[in-house]
Formats: C-alpha cells, sequence, structure tokens
C-alpha cells in the first residue's frame, strides 16, 4: 500500500511531480510488478524537447541581433528561455505583432537570414507539442503482466501518465477506427498491461465514449469500453503546468537521467 502521495521521480536530479492516481488498485499492482522486476527506471524516448530549444535560441539571438541592430526595432528586445512556456507565449506574440506592424519583415529577413524568421514561430509549435503523447521506456518493454480489471479500468480521456497499447491484436477502438468488423481471436482490450508508458505534458480531459463509436458496438455487438489505459495525472496541473514543463526540458539534458514511479 502506498502511505504518501504517489511520485515521478528522476533519478539524477531527484526532481519529482506528485501524482493524482486515478485508480489507487491499478497503480499499485503496475508499480509493484516493476519495482518486483526490476523494471521501474524508465528512459524518455524521442522528446526532441532540447535539440529544438536550441534550435530555437540559436535562431531567436541571430534575428534579435538583426531586428534591433540592422532595423533599428525593439520587437524582440526581450529576455527568453526556451525553457519557460511564459517566454514561448510571449515569444509567439511579439513574432506575430512584428508580422502585422512589417509586413513585409519575412522578405528582408530572408536575404540576411534565410528561413530564420519563419523558423521562429514552426520551432514554438513543436517545442510545445513535443510534450504531448510521448513515451517512455522500460528496460524491458515486452514484460507482460496480467490486466486484473479488465476493461472497466479503461477510459475515453486525456491522461498525464497512462499504459501504452502494445499488446498483441487490436482494441474494440482500434477496430471501430480501421472498420475492422471481424471481431474474432485478435481482440485485445488491454488483455495484458505491458510496461511502456504514454506521457502528455498537457492538459487532462474527460471525455466519453463518441456516439459514432458506441453506435457501430451496438451495431456489432460488442460492448463500448475505452481507448485508453489511465494511471495517474500531474496533481496540482493548473497551478504548474508550466513548472512541469520545464522539469521535462531540464532533465531531459541530463544522461542517464531516469524516471520512476513510487
Amino acid at each position: 500500500m502506498f502511505y504518501c502521495m504517489p511520485k515521478l521521480r528522476w533519478t539524477q536530479t531527484h526532481d519529482v511531480i506528485e501524482l493524482a492516481v486515478v485508480d489507487h488498485g491499478v497503480y499499485e499492482y503496475f508499480v509493484e510488478q516493476l519495482n518486483t522486476n526490476a523494471l521501474n527506471q524508465y528512459t524518455v524516448s524521442d522528446l526532441g524537447y532540447a535539440s529544438l530549444s536550441r534550435d530555437l535560441q540559436q535562431r531567436f539571438d541571430r534575428i534579435q541581433s538583426f531586428v534591433r541592430d540592422r532595423l533599428h526595432l525593439t520587437d524582440f528586445d526581450i529576455e527568453f528561455d526556451p525553457g519557460n512556456q511564459h517566454d514561448l507565449n510571449h515569444l509567439h506574440s511579439q513574432w506575430v505583432k512584428l508580422h502585422q506592424r512589417h509586413p513585409n519583415i519575412a522578405t528582408v529577413a530572408n536575404h540576411v537570414l534565410p528561413g530564420d524568421l519563419s523558423a521562429i514561430n514552426r520551432l514554438i509549435h513543436e517545442i510545445e507539442e513535443s510534450t504531448l503523447d510521448f513515451q517512455a521506456v522500460s528496460p524491458n518493454p515486452n514484460y507482460t503482466m496480467h490486466n486484473r480489471w479488465g476493461t472497466k479500468a479503461l477510459g475515453f480521456g486525456v491522461y498525464n501518465i497512462s499504459i501504452a497499447y502494445n499488446n498483441l491484436g487490436r482494441s474494440t477502438w482500434q477496430k471501430w477506427q480501421h472498420d475492422d468488423a471481424d471481431i474474432g481471436s485478435d481482440l485485445n482490450n488491454f488483455s495484458e498491461l505491458y510496461t511502456t508508458l504514454r506521457l502528455n505534458i498537457s492538459r487532462t480531459e474527460t471525455r466519453s465514449a463518441p456516439i459514432e463509436y458506441q453506435a457501430w458496438c451496438d451495431q456489432h455487438d460488442l460492448p463500448c469500453v475505452g481507448n485508453q489505459m489511465p494511471l495517474a495525472n500531474f496533481d496540482k496541473l493548473d497551478e504548474n503546468l508550466l513548472q512541469y514543463r520545464q522539469l521535462f526540458y531540464k532533465n531531459s539534458l541530463i544522461e542517464n537521467n531516469f524516471i520512476t514511479l513510487e
């Protein structure tokens, strides 16, 4: 049993994010299995946050100097840290206003710094999207554990931490998406739980089954079950979303800095 608030922790820095668990039985069972099998050490794959941020910082520095020193404008006369969401929001606003005030600015900038000005907008969005729906992988992503709860623990929402679907076969949701009405031995609604996690550093969403999905399930006499296996959400997300993104950014820069669930 857990006697303190569950946490996501980084092994090198010991930074933590407290978790609001969706179902304590599922979470405790899952973490116990990870610990028993020495699998509670996750590597974040394909975050891209660090390399995108470095690229944005370099392009911003060049454009800032160009706008200030060559064009004598103050639009980008700001302090900027790509790991700070407030700074990303402010830079995006300044980028839009610059184009509104100077409609030919992209043409002028491209003569000196080809592609840098347009890349600023693109990179801001890519950085933000890189924190959505990425994976954390255990030392053995093929290890499976029995799903004691069947489809009762499944949901339709957006969760900060959920169990990725790596199962043999197709879920009911996938069959609906691909119009696969052959309901045979390949139907698998998280019958086994694999260790790979799906992470979203974003606002969570409560969703119900789409009416189209419900109608398809009724048509094929299938239970309308969820498409996600949720574990937990980040506690106090509304207050700390920007801080949590910064924690992931900072920790992504450190080698051999694994994530564990407590």
